[in-house]
Formats: structure tokens, sequence, C-alpha cells
């Protein structure tokens, strides 16, 4: 899903053909969302506003794996996270990362220790988007290298 076939790559609120052409679909027809995914705000087929930052929720249980631990997660998440706009990745060195949520302590059914996670990892990245109809992407690569991922759409105005 995160390819980079677009001819016309667009500029953030002016997007090429190809992304215009998946994000009119997406808006009419949105994909559900994966059980990664807690919230997104501006949201799926979403029309009205925009507050400057769009900010994803993920269920840190839905990213880990046996091994991970709380500290790791907290550390590597927003390494791997990537977000893209109009069929351009949006630099995430300006992302807020706030963890919410108590410590897990997760173990197989003989009780050995598998590893810790906290509960939502919440990223908001701010970033200045025109008026008109847009295509994000998000993607989180799990420690296996496992990419989750999931695509949207939303207009602004």
């Amino acid at each position: 899903m995160f390819n980079s076939s677009c001819t016309t790559p667009g500029t953030l609120g002016v997007p090429g053909p190809i992304v215009l052409s998946t994000a009119q679909y997406l808006f009419a027809q949105p994909l559900p969302i994966p059980g990664f995914i807690r919230n997104l705000n501006p949201g799926p087929s979403y029309r009205g506003n925009f507050g400057g930052c769009i900010l994803i929720e993920i269920f840190e249980s839905q990213v880990w794996e046996a091994g991970d631990t709380a500290e790791s997660l907290g550390r590597d998440i927003p390494i791997r996270f990537r977000l893209v706009l109009d069929d351009q990745t949006i630099p995430t060195n300006t992302l807020t990362f706030e963890r919410i949520g108590p410590l897990i302590i997760e173990h197989d059914k003989s009780g050995k220790l598998l590893g810790t996670h906290g509960g939502i990892s919440s990223i908001c990245i701010p970033t200045s988007l025109s008026q008109g109809l847009h295509l994000a992407k998000v993607q989180v690569s799990q420690t296996s290298g496992k990419t989750l991922f999931y695509e949207w759409s939303f207009s602004i105005g």
C-alpha cells in the first residue's frame, strides 16, 4: 500500500491523479479500521475543519510481540512509525508521542513471562493541509519486521 507509483507526485493539498482517484474511492467506501488503531483524527470520510495535527492512537497490544518490553515499545514505536499524506512522507521529527494506560504484563499458558507493553500510544503529527480531499496512509513496523498499515481519506474545508 505504500508504493510510490504515482507518476505525478502531489504536494500537500494538491494530490496527483492516482492519489486523488484513490482518495475519492476511499472517501466514498472507507476501509474498516484495523485492530491496531484505536482512533484517527481526522478519521475516514471526515469532512470539516482541521486542527493542525493528525492524531493516531495505536493499541500497543496489537504491535507487541513476545520478547518486547514496554520500554522498548516506547522507544521503537515512534521510530517505526510512518505517515504518508497525498503521496508524501511526513517527517516524524516533530511528532508528539504520549503513552496512555497501564503497564500490561504478558505471560504464556504456563506462566512464563513473555514481555510487557503499555495501553495506547498516542501520536500527533503537526502538519499544514489545504482545503480539499486528502489521502493518508499510516504504517507501524513490529519487532519482527511485520508491517501494520491502514489507508483512508478525509476532506478539509
